[in-house]
């Protein structure tokens, strides 16, 4: 059963690599059409994010 510490240690991980996905896919999307591929690409990375960012935030105490 792993501890507190790694579950949060492993969540703060996927969230900083999908932080950089999000930030490297959003510079590609940036000015194109909604309905272009690049930004739903984007669109999905930040769902992902946000989710990833709301578990950490749950295990950390900042959100509950």
């Amino acid at each position: 059963m792993p501890t507190k510490k790694t579950k949060i240690a492993e969540a703060r991980r996927d969230y900083n690599k999908l932080n950089r996905a999000y930030h490297t896919i959003g510079k590609k999307a940036f000015g194109k059409p909604k309905k272009s591929p690049v930004h739903k690409d984007y669109e999905l990375v930040k769902r992902a994010r946000n989710a990833a960012g709301r578990k950490l935030g749950k295990l950390t105490g900042v959100r509950r």
